[in-house]
């Protein structure tokens, strides 16, 4: 009994931990990186910038698939706007990284474009959520007893 309690609390101290450490994991890289190499050269902080890629691309495909899985168990189709937004995200990472290999206009303009339609999904998103219409779906009827 003592083990289960101590056990919970140790995963709830967890998952309070965990979004802290990954959202400081690249505010820590980048000024350690600064302090380690005062100069600011060019070709190293372009490195550093696609290493900051891939890293947004790890957390944003991570959000995409739990938030996709939570949504479809779920079965609220409305809200499957937040899960795209993720991907529309994702997917200007993804221009952005193509655009450091070859440095053309078209991934980074595309890049703008998914990022600002992703936004767009998670205002749209936002308002549907706060305007009542995810809580009038998700109200569960009662069973009669029979």
């Amino acid at each position: 009994m003592i083990h289960d309690s101590m056990c919970t609390k140790a995963i709830h101290l967890w998952i309070r931990i965990l979004p802290m450490i990954v959202i400081s994991i690249p505010f820590m890289f980048t000024i350690s990186e600064i302090f380690v190499h005062p100069y600011l050269n060019y070709v190293e902080l372009a490195d550093l910038s696609f290493y900051m890629k891939i890293f947004d691309m790890i957390i944003l495909g991570y959000i995409f698939k739990s938030t996709i899985v939570s949504l479809i168990k779920g079965a609220n189709i409305k809200l499957l706007y937040v899960p795209a937004a993720f991907a529309l995200l994702w997917l200007g990472q993804y221009s952005l990284m193509i655009n450091y290999f070859d440095n053309d206009s078209i991934p980074f303009i595309g890049s703008l474009v998914a990022r600002l339609a992703g936004l767009a999904l998670f205002v749209y998103a936002i308002h549907y959520a706060m305007s009542g219409g995810v809580r009038s779906e998700m109200e569960i009827e009662a069973r009669k007893k029979t």
